[in-house]
């Protein structure tokens, strides 16, 4: 976590205790370590199972990011 901008880039639960009692201890920490008045977690695969936690907790969703690729024709080299 950037502790100026509290955006968290990463974040990795076993499986074994993947829930959203865990995840908000988590949070909760990350709370206390930022000086910043927003927790921001980037980069959030849709409708995944984090996706579902995080909105039980309070985070919405802000903003989209898409991913474009480029198939390179290595005859245009």
């Amino acid at each position: 976590m950037y502790a100026r901008t509290g955006s968290i880039l990463q974040l990795g639960l076993h499986p074994d205790h993947r829930s959203t009692e865990v995840l908000e201890k988590i949070i909760t920490g990350l709370c206390r370590s930022t000086g910043s008045t927003v927790l921001r977690y980037l980069n959030v695969e849709e409708n995944s199972l984090i996706e579902s936690y995080l909105k039980n907790l309070g985070f919405r969703n802000a903003i989209n990011q898409f991913e474009m690729a480029y198939v390179v024709n290595p005859k245009r080299r």
